[in-house]
């Protein structure tokens, strides 16, 4: 159900996002890893959390982060605190020296940002180049929008 994306981006342009949201957890392709992430509001907005899961093609877990955001990422609001929860995501894959990921969110405003991001001088913008910077040093990447079921286990840890 789940359209797969270019690859890879210009130098000048964040990667496509893919619009489907998929409702269950679909394993990758053998050697590729499925990078989750959620970003969960705690505190009526004054605090956020985030969870990352990472899984291989038989589902087993691999590696996962539960982190709380600090007050400077969570007062820029639910956008700014899902591109830091992308970023953080991109992160732990490549410590974990994973080479081939397709990076999946529940966040589908904050994706559509990272997508249609043109304005590189605000915040946000400059963000989405840095995370588009980090995927274009995967061997291979896919960014694609998940359902909230469909990414169960990386809101529970948020």
């Amino acid at each position: 159900m789940q359209e797969a994306l270019e690859t890879r981006a210009s130098n000048d342009r964040p990667p496509p996002i893919v619009s489907e949201a998929a409702a269950i957890w679909v394993p990758p392709k053998a050697g590729i890893f499925k990078v989750n992430f959620s970003v969960f509001v705690i505190d009526l907005g004054q605090t956020y959390g985030i969870g990352v899961v990472i899984r291989n093609e038989l589902g087993v877990f691999m590696v996962g982060l539960s982190k709380k955001m600090d007050a400077t990422w969570a007062n820029q609001g639910t956008q700014a605190a899902g591109l830091y929860g992308m970023s953080e995501a991109i992160i732990i894959s490549q410590q974990q020296g994973f080479d081939e990921i397709i990076i999946e969110g529940d966040l589908p405003n904050v994706l559509k940002i990272f997508k249609e991001s043109r304005d590189v001088t605000s915040s946000m913008g400059l963000r989405v180049i840095d995370i588009a910077n980090e995927l274009r040093k995967f061997r291979s990447y896919e960014v694609a929008i998940v359902s909230r079921q469909g990414n169960r286990v990386a809101t529970r840890l948020a």
